[in-house]
């Protein structure tokens, strides 16, 4: 799968990297399928105000700008999110690609 996805985001093609596109991709349903490295601890946010994720660890809302925020695992928003549109996500050992893109990438479906 990592293979795939890379030549994909090298060529422009059909995949994301990182976990900002990562989650703009899932957030519409474009992802197809998702590789992170197992062990990753990928920060979020959400807003208390408007439910907004965003990844990282702001301390405003990015959307609404309130300072309503708290703490959510980025990865486990996003197996939730993917799952509600049957994309699939897969866990890996750490690949050294992968790894200084984020610990995360995803197969887009369009």
């Amino acid at each position: 799968l990592w293979e795939q996805i890379k030549g994909e985001y090298l060529r422009g093609g059909r995949a994301v990297a990182g976990p900002d596109d990562v989650l703009k991709a899932a957030a519409v349903g474009r992802v197809d399928r998702m590789i992170v490295t197992r062990d990753a601890k990928i920060p979020g946010l959400r807003c208390r105000t408007c439910e907004n994720l965003t990844a990282g660890a702001p301390e405003t809302c990015s959307v609404c700008g309130s300072g309503d925020v708290f703490k959510e695992d980025l990865i486990n928003e996003l197996v939730e999110l993917l799952a509600l549109s049957s994309a699939e996500t897969e866990f890996v050992d750490p690949i050294p690609g992968l790894s200084e893109i984020g610990h995360i990438a995803a197969l887009l479906r369009y």
